[in-house]
C-alpha cells in the first residue's frame, strides 16, 4: 500500500513526464505561449511606464503571438501527418507562417475596431478546428473520439489550473493578511497568466493522442459519431475554406 509521499512523488513525475513530453512534440507552440504571457505580463504592469500608442503595439502583438498558437499546432499535427516532408520545405512553411504573422501584425491588426476583432475571432476559431480535424484529414474514422478526447482533456487541464490559481491566490492572500505584506493586485493576474498561458498549455498538449492512435467506439453512443463525422466536419471545412 502506497503511502501519500510515495503518491506525491509519484504524482510529481507524472507532472514532470507530461512537461517534457509536450516540450519535445510541441517546442514551437509553448515558446509561443511563453512569449505571450510575457508581453500580457509586461502589459499588466503598465507596460513600465511606457505611452498609451507603445501599449496599443504590445497588445496588438500578444494577439498576433495568440493566433501563432493554433496556428503553430495546425503546422505540427500536418508535418506528422507527412512524414515525407524534407526539412527544408518545412522550414520554408515555418517562414511563411511568422511572414504572415507579421503581415497580419502590421496590414490586419492595425487597431481594435469590430472589424477587425471580428475578423480575428474568426481566424483564430478556424486555426483551433483545423487542428482538431487536421490529423483525420483522409479518414474520418474515429474522428469523433479524437474530439472528445481533446475536450475532455481541455477541460480537465484547466479545472485543474483553475485549482492551482485559487490556492495559490489564497496562499498569496493570507499571507497579504496575517503579515501585512503588500502584495500587488497585479501579481495575482500575473499568476493566473503563467498557469493558464504556460503551465495549462504544456499538459494539455502532453495529452494530445497521436495522429495514428486507435479509440474505442463501443463506449460512445452512435448519434455523435453521426454528428460530427457527416455535420460537423464538412461544416468546419466549408468554415475553414470561407
Amino acid at each position: 500500500m502506497t503511502t501519500k509521499r510515495e503518491r506525491l512523488l509519484m504524482f510529481g513525475k507524472t507532472l514532470l513526464a507530461k512537461l517534457f513530453s509536450s516540450l519535445k512534440r510541441f517546442p514551437e507552440t509553448l515558446l509561443i505561449c511563453a512569449a505571450t504571457v510575457t508581453v500580457l505580463i509586461i502589459l499588466n504592469h503598465g507596460n513600465l511606464g511606457a505611452g498609451m500608442e507603445s501599449s496599443e503595439s504590445l497588445r496588438r502583438l500578444a494577439a498576433v503571438l495568440a493566433l501563432g498558437i493554433p496556428l503553430s499546432l495546425c503546422i505540427k499535427v500536418f508535418f506528422e501527418r507527412a512524414p515525407f516532408l524534407k526539412i527544408p520545405l518545412k522550414i520554408l512553411i515555418y517562414i511563411a507562417a511568422a511572414a504572415g504573422l507579421l503581415i497580419y501584425y502590421f496590414f490586419l491588426l492595425q487597431d481594435f475596431d469590430m472589424v477587425a476583432v471580428s475578423r480575428y475571432a474568426a481566424i483564430i476559431l478556424a486555426l483551433f478546428l483545423a487542428f482538431t480535424f487536421i490529423p483525420y484529414f483522409f479518414r474520418r474514422q474515429n474522428y469523433e473520439l479524437y474530439v472528445i478526447k481533446l475536450f475532455i482533456s481541455f477541460l480537465v487541464t484547466y479545472l485543474y489550473a483553475a485549482i492551482l490559481f485559487g490556492g495559490l491566490s489564497a496562499i498569496l492572500a493570507t499571507i497579504s493578511y496575517l503579515f501585512s505584506v503588500n502584495v500587488p493586485s497585479e501579481l495575482y493576474l500575473d499568476i493566473w497568466l503563467v498557469v493558464a498561458g504556460i503551465f495549462a498549455p504544456a499538459f494539455f498538449l502532453a495529452d494530445i493522442p497521436e495522429g495514428d492512435r486507435e479509440f474505442d467506439l463501443a463506449s460512445y453512443p452512435r448519434v455523435i459519431s453521426v454528428l460530427l463525422n457527416y455535420i460537423v466536419m464538412p461544416l468546419i471545412v466549408a468554415y475553414c475554406a470561407i
